[in-house]
């Protein structure tokens, strides 16, 4: 009996000792629920709000179409290219898990512009693209759900400056010519979600504006601008 007594006792202790190493050990290691959690899955409906810099280059053309006009054809073709900042503002629907479709906004900051010698000489000519805006629409497709590519088009305008400094010895002054031009632009991007507000974003845009009268003459502004650019939004 005392012998069965002694085989019990030693049992018991045993057995708490397992149990006490055991509670040790998930105490070094924390529970299952102090484990790693999933990071949230991004929502992309809803408002945002956007800033980025670009670059943009491309031509200013002139093409006088009227036969009887002097000189006949394109007069000139310019590069052009700067730096921009851009602000934009846009409201997206998740259409599905994989769909996303949005309106947009945008406004682009800073100078566009290329410089010629005048035909014959005796003056410079810079023409200038500036204060670009534009509204459109982009579908996207999500490759992850962080990861949303995109295509976009839509509607855009700017202002143009064409500004002829004469050579001092012309004792000229000089002149200046400003056109609105209206347009178009398509565009293609990634963004990639970085938490459930903010978003980075990389876009390629075209944009083609220009000034057209009927049988007498076309100005067109083709340029191809790379935009980078964080996204915050709202609400998530």
């Amino acid at each position: 009996m005392k012998s069965l007594r002694t085989t019990m006792l030693g049992t018991a202790l045993l057995a708490l000792g397992i149990t006490g190493a055991v509670a040790g050990g998930l105490g070094d290691r924390g529970s299952i629920k102090d484990g790693p959690q999933a990071a949230p899955t991004p929502v992309w409906s809803g408002l945002y709000v956007g800033a980025g810099i670009g670059y943009g280059s491309g031509s200013t053309r002139f093409h006088n179409s009227d036969p009887s006009s002097i000189p006949f054809g394109e007069i000139f073709n310019v590069s052009i290219g700067g730096t921009q900042g851009v602000l934009a503002v846009g409201y997206d629907f998740q259409l599905s898990p994989k769909w996303v479709l949005g309106l947009f906004a945008d406004y682009a900051f800073g100078d566009i512009e290329g410089n010629v010698v005048c035909p014959g000489g005796g003056c410079d000519q810079t023409y200038t693209i500036e204060n670009q805006w534009a509204v459109g629409g982009r579908l996207g497709f999500l490759a992850t759900p962080s990861t949303l590519f995109h295509v976009s088009a839509g509607y855009t305008a700017a202002e143009w400056t064409e500004l002829i400094k004469f050579h001092p010895g012309l004792k000229t002054a000089p002149t200046t010519r400003e056109l609105d031009l209206e347009g178009y632009f398509l565009g293609v991007g990634v963004e990639q979600a970085l938490n459930r507000n903010l978003s980075f974003k990389l876009d390629y845009r075209f944009t083609d504006h220009g000034l057209e009268q009927p049988s007498i003459a076309k100005l067109n502004n083709d340029v191809h601008s790379i935009r980078a650019g964080i996204n915050y939004r709202f609400g998530q």
